[in-house]
């Protein structure tokens, strides 16, 4: 781990009037941007391993609203999910397109989750759900929409260029770096990778579960220099840690591999 970290030579410099200078360069900017995402998570009962494997695809369109000298507004609005479910030796495919073929109240629960209006902050490259955003939209774990914009111009980022964030909450902390890799006429690589601990409380058949795990991300970003907005973006997760219930306690490993692609509307 230590070798990574020294090959981080340089830091951006931090400043309002910097991210103000790039960001007006998104004032109502309009996108949309597909994630497919795949988890595998093994949970251990009584030792004995019970495996979980999910694939999701959404359709999300976003708008730049308002640019502040620190940051932006942008809203969300998803209108389509599918994907399928497979556990205890069953598989359960679903699309928003086609809810009728679903369970009645999984199906509820997919249209509650599209066509709704979901309004983020980002602060100094830091992103805020608004609390005035759709409660059933938050159900989707937003997409962290500040590394869809470089907060920086990409002119700037040469080779070899370094920065790195952090986000912390009362229970989880994620501390992330970044390299650009390469440099091309119309391409800009970056290299990520982030550090995790997270500590997460759901309801799972009716019963209250508590989830705390650590891991790691590693991957990469894929910018259009002329615009410093992201084209395409390859993760991998992993995390291992415990699900709590009551006084019961399982050891759980997931690994989650994502791929984002972004094309701008305007």
């Amino acid at each position: 781990m230590r070798k990574f970290l020294f090959i981080f030579l340089f830091s951006i410099p931090a400043g309002a009037t910097l991210y103000a200078q790039q960001f007006n360069r998104y004032s109502h900017k309009r996108f949309e941007v597909e994630q497919q995402q795949k988890n595998f998570t093994t949970l251990h009962v009584h030792e004995e391993p019970i495996l979980f494997y999910s694939e999701r695809t959404t359709h999300t369109r976003y708008v730049v609203e308002e640019i502040f000298p620190n940051g932006y507004d942008v809203t969300a609005n998803t209108f389509s999910i599918t994907g399928k479910l497979v556990a205890f030796g069953q598989e359960q495919t679903y699309n928003s397109a086609t809810p009728s073929g679903m369970p009645a109240a999984d199906s509820l629960a997919m249209q509650a989750l599209l066509h709704k209006t979901l309004r983020i902050s980002v602060r100094n490259n830091q992103q805020q759900i608004r609390p005035d955003s759709s409660g059933a939209m938050l159900l989707l774990q937003p997409e962290d929409v500040s590394r869809f914009l470089l907060p920086v111009s990409a002119a700037d980022m040469k080779q070899g260029y370094s920065w790195s964030d952090s986000t912390m909450s009362d229970s989880s902390k994620t501390l992330s770096r970044y390299l650009v890799t390469k440099t091309t006429a119309d391409t800009l690589e970056v290299m990520v990778f982030s550090e995790i601990q997270l500590q997460t409380r759901f309801m799972q058949q009716h019963q209250p579960m508590l989830q705390q795990l650590r891991g790691y991300t590693k991957g990469y970003r894929w910018y259009d220099p002329a615009t410093g907005i992201l084209k395409r973006e390859t993760l991998s997760t992993s995390y291992n840690g415990s699900s709590e219930t009551g006084d019961q306690r399982f050891p759980v490993a997931i690994s989650i591999t994502a791929e984002t692609r972004l094309k701008e509307l305007n």
